[in-house]
């Protein structure tokens, strides 16, 4: 009895070295996330240059999506029978950056749109809201969607400046880039996104 105390004794004792000396897992795995890599500013347009892409999602009021697209959807006179109405959109953005020198270049951004409406009286006002889009993009009746293509800026000047205090940054792999929320502007999406080089 006393032998199998001791052998247990020991294991016990070589186990808790083992974890003591190699660790344990925290739970953190990190499979190419950018959570963990070094992000640093843009010192010179070859750090941008390129085609980015990336996705977001925006969750919007009927009204707050007529304001963003200047789409003629919203009546204030129906204001109660449209209030209910949630558009979820789903955007593949492209983000391209050229350098004119180190310091000017210009950008383009490209989005995909899927905006897909919900809520409130959606079975009556969808007739009228698809009819706005006739012609902009395609039209699901099913799935009370609409996909269409935003080409929000083309070819716009910009300095490393400007880059620079927008907190537009690449990481040190120089493979993602981070734009802060209302980087481009109050219309711009809330929240940070992450872009991948292509």
């Amino acid at each position: 009895m006393k032998k199998k105390f001791l052998v247990a004794g020991m294991l016990g004792a070589v186990l808790a070295f083992g974890v003591t000396v190699i660790g344990c897992d925290d739970g953190n795995i990190n499979n190419g996330s950018t959570n963990n890599d070094t992000w640093m500013n843009i010192t010179d347009f070859d750090l941008a240059s390129g085609t980015w892409a990336g996705t977001h999602t925006r969750t919007r009021t009927l009204q707050e999506f007529n304001g963003d697209n200047s789409f003629e959807i919203w009546d204030p006179a129906k204001e109660e029978f449209y209030v209910a109405i949630v558009v979820n959109s789903f955007v593949n953005e492209i983000l391209g950056f050229v350098g004119h020198t180190q310091t000017t270049g210009t950008y383009t951004i490209t989005e995909n749109h899927t905006a897909v409406f919900s809520g409130g009286n959606i079975e009556t006002a969808w007739d009228t809201i698809k009819t706005v889009y006739l012609g902009i993009g395609v039209v699901n009746d099913a799935g009370r969607s609409i996909t269409y293509t935003y080409n929000g800026t083309t070819n716009q000047a910009i300095n490393l400046e400007a880059v620079n205090a927008a907190g537009i940054q690449v990481n040190s792999s120089g493979t993602s880039m981070r734009v802060p929320a209302n980087a481009f502007g109050p219309g711009d999406p809330s929240g940070e996104r992450i872009f991948t080089k292509q």
